[in-house]
C-alpha cells in the first residue's frame, strides 16, 4: 500500500530493513575480529645488534610512543647476513617470500638488496647513505617507489669541521689517511672530496685508500703505514659495525690518530667520532613505520635528513698517543670519554 507522503510501497521499506537486520550482524562480526599483528622485518648486512643496544632501544621506544606494541600489533623479526655481503640477495629472497608487511634495513646496501627480489614490499631505511645517486629515490622530497626514510647526508661543513678538529688534536698532522667504501657514490664522494679540501686548506695531505669487503682492511693499514700516515678518518661504510673493533685494533697498532662516524668505535676506544646522530635516526624511522602502517605511500613520504650530530673524545687514547685534548676540543665535544 503507497504511503501517502511518499508515494512509496510499504513492502520494499519492510524488506529494507530485514536485510538490514540480516546483514547487520555480518558487519558486526567483521569489525570485531582482531586485526592481524603487522608484521616488520629487518634485513642487515652486518651482524644482528642485540636489543638492549641504544638503536632498538630508541626505535622501539619510539614505536611504543605511536601506539605500536612488539607483540600485540606488530611483530618483529631480524634477518642478517653477519657480514658476507655474498649472502644478502638469498637473504632477501628469503625474507620476502616467508611474508612480511615492511622491510626496515640499515643503509643502502640492504635497499638494494630487498629491491632486487621485491617492488610491492615498502622498504624503511634507517640511514640513507645516497637514495638519489643508488637509484631507489627520484627526490628526497618525492622518493616515489617502496622507499623511504632517513638520511645519513652529513653536511659538507660537517665533514670539514672533522679535519679542523682532527688537526686541533694534532697540530703537527702532516699526512692523514682515508678509508672510503669502495661502493659508495654520490653523496659519499662528494664528503671525501670535502675532507680533502679542508686538510688541503689545514696544511695535511688526505690519501684514500679503497676497500670492497672486510679482509681489505689489514692491506688498507698498511698502505697508509707505509706512505707515513699519522691519522686515519673511516669514511663511512655499511661494513662499519662489522670491522669497527678491527679498525679500532689496527689504528693502536700502528698508532695511528683515527676518526670515525660512528661513537660506538670511541667507546671501543677510538680516538673520536664527528657525525651524524645514528641512534636518532633509528628513533626518527619509526615515524615511517608508522605511516605507512596507517595507510601513507612510502614513495608520497619525505626522506628526512639529521637533527643531531654528536662530537666525542676518548682522553684515554689520546694519552696513549701522546695527545693533549685541547681547550677549544673539549668545549666542542658533547662527550669526553675520560
Amino acid at each position: 500500500m503507497p504511503n501517502p507522503r511518499t508515494g512509496l510501497r510499504r513492502r520494499p521499506i519492510v524488506l529494507g530493513a530485514v536485510a538490514t537486520t540480516i546483514t547487520a550482524p555480518l558487519a558486526y562480526g567483521q569489525a570485531t575480529q582482531p586485526a592481524r599483528p603487522k608484521k616488520v622485518t629487518f634485513l642487515g648486512a652486518g651482524p644482528k645488534l642485540p636489543r638492549n643496544s641504544p638503536f632498538w632501544v630508541s626505535w622501539f621506544g619510539a614505536m611504543e610512543k605511536l601506539g605500536w606494541i612488539e607483540g600485540k600489533n606488530f611483530t618483529f623479526d631480524f634477518r642478517v647476513a653477519d657480514g658476507d655481503f655474498t649472502k644478502l640477495d638469498a637473504i632477501a629472497a628469503e625474507l620476502v617470500s616467508s611474508g612480511t608487511d615492511l622491510i626496515l634495513t640499515n643503509t643502502d646496501t640492504e635497499v638494494l638488496a630487498a629491491r632486487r627480489v621485491t617492488q610491492t614490499v615498502p622498504i624503511v631505511v634507517c640511514i640513507g647513505l645516497d637514495p638519489v645517486g643508488n637509484g631507489y629515490a627520484k627526490s628526497l622530497a618525492h622518493p616515489g617507489g617502496t622507499v623511504t626514510g632517513m638520511v645519513w647526508s652529513q653536511s659538507v661543513d660537517i665533514v670539514q669541521k672533522s679535519a679542523q678538529y682532527l688537526k686541533e688534536l694534532m697540530p703537527g698532522l702532516a699526512r692523514c689517511g682515508g678509508i672510503q667504501d669502495s661502493g659508495a657514490r654520490g653523496a659519499q664522494q662528494l664528503y671525501v672530496d670535502s675532507f680533502s679540501e679542508a686538510a688541503r686548506k689545514l696544511g695535511f695531505s688526505h690519501t684514500v685508500v679503497q676497500v670492497s669487503k672486510p679482509e681489505d682492511y689489514d692491506a688498507a693499514f698498511e698502505t697508509l703505514a707505509a706512505r707515513g700516515c699519522q691519522a686515519v678518518v673511516e669514511h663511512g661504510s655499511a661494513m662499519i659495525y662489522i670491522v669497527m673493533g678491527k679498525l679500532v685494533a689496527l689504528a693502536r697498532k700502528y698508532r695511528m690518530a683515527d676518526i670515525y662516524i660512528v661513537p660506538e668505535a670511541v667507546e671501543l676506544g677510538g680516538l673520536m667520532s664527528s657525525g651524524v646522530d645514528l641512534v636518532d635516526l633509528f628513533r626518527r624511522s619509526a615515524g615511517h613505520v608508522d605511516k605507512i602502517f596507517k595507510g601513507t605511500k612510502p614513495g608520497d613520504l619525505a626522506m628526512q635528513l639529521p637533527l643531531k650530530y654528536d662530537l666525542v673524545v676518548n682522553a684515554k687514547t689520546a694519552k696513549s698517543l701522546n695527545l693533549t685534548i685541547p681547550h677549544s676540543l673539549r668545549v666542542q665535544a658533547d662527550r669526553i670519554i675520560e
